[in-house]
């Protein structure tokens, strides 16, 4: 009956054991979550950004285009009428 009283006890200290290890784990890998989950919302931000500024260039470079040709066309009809 002693026997069997050691062995539960040692049983349930290995149990105790196992579950600090793994509650130990839990935390770190919760931390490691939160962190990754902080990152990825700033570099979400980030990428709006980077995104809202890009829609700007695309409609100035048009317009930039648009005026060089303009200017283009100018110059050709000049040296014509010259």
């Amino acid at each position: 009956m002693v026997v069997l009283a050691m062995q539960l006890k040692e049983s349930g200290l290995v149990m105790s054991q196992s579950i600090q290890n793994t509650r130990k784990i839990l935390d770190s890998t919760e931390k490691a979550v939160e962190h990754s989950l902080a990152s990825t919302g700033h570099a979400n931000t980030r990428a709006m950004q980077v995104y809202s500024q890009s829609m700007k260039t695309p409609c100035f470079t048009w317009l930039l285009m648009f005026a060089m040709t303009c200017i283009f066309m100018m110059v050709v009809l000049l040296i014509h009428i010259t």
